[in-house]
């Protein structure tokens, strides 16, 4: 039998028995980071309040930090007042423009009363155009060459053209009054444009 050779058993075991320590020592420092993190925030924790305490400020400091305080403030004033005035600008522009709209509804509930009104006067002169028509009818059956007769039923006849003429003079005032009010309104559309 042959003997084994010792010094490369030894050797060897040697060298497995480096590389086991160097594992076994990198295991081992990064165990002793975590510890040592642990343990430096745990002293932390341990030491009294006292030490975390700020050194107390010289008077300069004081005043340049209430002037920096100071002049926060009074730009977060500025500030307030421009929103504010922002605010009161919108507003007034929102009570004219419903002052304006409320003039407006006045002014188309009037035009729809003169317009009621308009068309029972259109009725009532309806009504007497032919009351005289017929009267007219009976005069000149009456005349039959009769002049004073003749001129009273032209008498009648300029009447009753009158009366239409009148009519027609009320329907063109109502057209002029529904024409103002839609003047009114497109330039009331155009002021919600502008709100």
């Amino acid at each position: 039998m042959t003997k084994p050779n010792t010094e490369a058993l030894r050797s060897s075991f040697k060298r497995k028995k480096k590389e086991q320590e160097k594992k076994e020592s990198k295991k081992k420092d990064g165990k002793s980071l975590r510890d040592r993190a642990s343990e430096s925030i745990r002293g932390l924790a341990a030491k009294p309040k006292s030490v975390f305490k700020k050194k107390p400020h010289t008077l300069e400091e004081e005043l340049a930090h209430s002037q920096k305080v100071s002049d926060m403030y009074a730009r977060h004033v500025v500030d307030l007042k421009k929103e504010n005035e922002a605010l009161i600008c919108k507003l007034q522009r929102e009570k004219i423009w419903h002052h304006k709209h409320r003039n407006i509804a006045e002014k188309h509930k009037s035009i729809e009363r003169s317009y009621i009104d308009l068309n029972e006067k259109h009725e009532e002169l309806r009504d007497l155009a032919f009351q005289l028509q017929q009267k007219l009818k009976v005069h000149t059956e009456k005349s039959k060459g009769m002049t004073g007769i003749r001129d009273s039923s032209d008498s009648l006849i300029g009447h009753v053209s009158q009366i239409f003429s009148h009519n027609a003079s009320f329907a063109s005032f109502i057209a002029e009054m529904k024409e103002d009010l839609e003047d009114e309104l497109s330039s009331s559309d155009d002021d919600d444009d502008y709100v």
